[in-house]
C-alpha cells in the first residue's frame, strides 16, 4: 500500500506530538495549559494520536 505522506507529513506530526507531550512535566500540566485556548487538546488525545501513528508505521511499513 502506498502512503505518500507517511514519511514526510505524518512522521513530522509524530515528532511534533512528542515534543508537545515532553514540554510538560505531567499530563495534568499539559491539560491545564491548553484548557483555556484549546480545551479539546488533552494529553490523552495527543497520546492516542501518537499511538495511532506508531501503530500505522509498525503495521504498514
Amino acid at each position: 500500500m502506498d502512503h505518500p505522506d507517511c514519511h514526510g507529513r505524518i512522521a513530522g506530526l509524530a515528532g511534533q506530538l512528542q515534543r508537545v507531550l515532553y514540554m510538560f512535566r505531567s499530563p495534568a500540566e499539559l491539560d491545564a495549559a491548553f484548557a483555556p485556548v484549546m480545551p479539546s487538546v488533552t494529553s490523552a488525545r495527543l497520546r492516542l494520536l501518537l499511538d495511532a501513528v506508531h501503530a500505522h508505521f509498525a503495521e504498514q511499513h
